[in-house]
């Protein structure tokens, strides 16, 4: 029986240091395992901000280039406009020329 008691003693303290143990262990993971997703959280954060930085720049970029090319279109098709408008003057003044010219000659 004193052996049997012992053996239950000593199984029950191994049990007891085998809980403190898993425990102990259990709170070191998850301090681990906080710390790395902290760490991740910040790593993320911090690239979402680089990426963000970057797509703005793109986005500022963009806006920039398609503001020159209405601009250059504008111009482009105002010129043309103009164009158009001189050489339906010559046009006209040459028809009225022609028109003085045949009203003289009859």
């Amino acid at each position: 029986r004193c052996h049997n008691a012992e053996l239950v003693a000593a199984l029950r303290a191994r049990d007891i240091e085998h809980t403190e143990a898993r425990k102990s262990l259990e709170r070191e993971m998850n301090e681990q395992h906080d710390a790395v997703r902290e760490t991740l959280q910040a790593q993320h954060k911090s690239e979402l901000a680089r990426v963000s930085a970057v797509h703005d720049e793109q986005l500022t970029a963009l806006e920039r280039k398609h503001e020159a090319e209405l601009a250059a279109a504008t111009r482009t098709i105002a010129e043309e406009k103009d164009m158009l408008h001189a050489d339906s003057i010559a046009a006209a003044l040459k028809q009225r020329d022609e028109n003085h010219d045949r009203e003289r000659n009859t």
